[in-house]
């Protein structure tokens, strides 16, 4: 409760699967959910070996799991997906100085974002992506794509990034749009 902007009204869709309900708000006219999706199913060996919950007891999966590249096309409930490159990609073509004002409003009051207002409601969170078992309020949040690349997000930047399958597993949190 405390990460989402008291100021807005959101609506809820409940997830069909499992029952969770999730909060949602519409941004440039998409309904995007405002919180990282918290999907899995204990007889699905792919989604419950490739996602993760953070093992910091106070955070635990409250705030979404995260996915490898190799399952997020399993994430998003019927009738919603994955963010597409061309849904984001304002953020990016941005220039500097219109970055630096826009990007903040993006994410949670609560994270590690410099000047972070959430003024559209979509409340992400920053994290340290390099350690995913622990959730900190970094300077980036991230999230992953339907191309399989994910978006890494600042205060002052946006880039698409593609991920580093060196033998190590790379999780990210996932966020659904509405089809």
């Amino acid at each position: 409760e405390y990460f989402f902007n008291e100021d807005i009204k959101y609506d809820t869709m409940i997830d069909p699967r499992d029952g969770t309900t999730y909060r949602t708000i519409t941004y440039e006219n998409q309904v995007w959910m405002a919180e990282n999706i918290n999907y899995t199913e204990k007889n699905d060996s792919l989604l419950r070996d490739y996602s993760t919950c953070n093992r910091n007891m106070k955070i635990s999966c409250q705030h979404g799991r995260f996915y490898t590249d190799s399952i997020i096309h399993k994430v998003c409930p019927e009738g919603w997906h994955l963010p597409k490159e061309a849904d984001v990609i304002k953020w990016i073509e941005m220039d500097s100085t219109e970055q630096r004002d826009y990007l903040p409003k993006l994410f949670s009051r609560i994270t590690g974002i410099s000047n972070a207002t959430d003024e559209f409601g979509l409340s992400l969170l920053s994290m340290d992506y390099e350690d995913t078992q622990v959730w900190y309020t970094k300077e980036a949040g991230y999230f992953w794509l339907d191309s399989k690349k994910y978006i890494s997000i600042t205060d002052s930047t946006a880039k698409f990034m593609e991920p580093d399958n060196k033998g190590k597993k790379q999780f990210f949190p996932v966020r659904c749009i509405k089809d």
